[in-house]
């Protein structure tokens, strides 16, 4: 994927930070592959106690049996979250991280346990890792925090559930359009057409 255009990457960095509310998160609908924005109050403490590194393409995040012990968020490129097969070590199934959402760590934040699976750069990616260890100490001083995290991590996982769902009980063509509509749903914007009536909705375009 190293042909994403310059265009879609300024589309997706552009994107903006949505109202959380603290009982129900983001207003916007919960969709499959495609997590919703890190909210703002975590983006910043990530930014501001980690380390920015930047990926080639198809560069491994983590090493094969390394370690997940750090969050990491996406600031510029696009990163994936594949599941892999035990037997083959091959990718089985991709969610995908723009900016500003997560490419790794929330999935062991609390217990540590190994994640199975693989992290890597789909394009030329920039991304802040933050040691999981540094933002539990953070959350055990804010409680409001820690709520936050754990609201955060259980629509991660929602979001991946609905992934796991689809890939299993729709047709291909069904695949594409939720995948299509979930695009909307994080990068889409209502406009207007003079050669058209009603609400239109404009986005980029996925990259392939």
């Amino acid at each position: 994927m190293s042909g994403v255009s310059p265009g879609w990457l300024r589309a997706a960095q552009a994107a903006q930070y949505e109202p959380w509310d603290q009982d129900r998160g983001p207003a916007a609908p919960l969709t499959p592959w495609i997590a919703p924005r890190v909210p703002r109050q975590f983006a910043e403490a990530i930014e501001r106690l980690g380390v920015v590194r930047r990926l080639g393409v198809g560069e491994y995040i983590y090493a094969p049996h390394e370690r997940v012990d750090r969050l990491v968020l996406v600031r510029n490129g696009l990163t994936a979250r594949a599941v892999v097969d035990p037997a083959s070590n091959q990718p089985e199934a991709i969610a995908i991280s723009p900016p500003g959402r997560l490419g790794s760590g929330n999935l062991n934040f609390f217990s540590g346990r190994p994640c199975a699976g693989r992290y890597f750069a789909l394009c030329r990616s920039e991304i802040v890792l933050c040691s999981q260890a540094v933002i539990r100490a953070l959350a055990k001083h804010d409680p409001e925090f820690l709520l936050q995290l754990v609201h955060y991590f259980e629509l991660c996982s929602l979001s991946d559930r609905l992934g796991f769902a689809t890939q299993v009980m729709l047709s291909v063509p069904l695949r594409i359009k939720v995948l299509l509509l979930s695009w909307a749903v994080s990068f889409g914007h209502e406009s207007e057409r003079s050669d058209r009536p009603g609400r239109w909705i404009r986005m980029p375009v996925p990259p392939s």
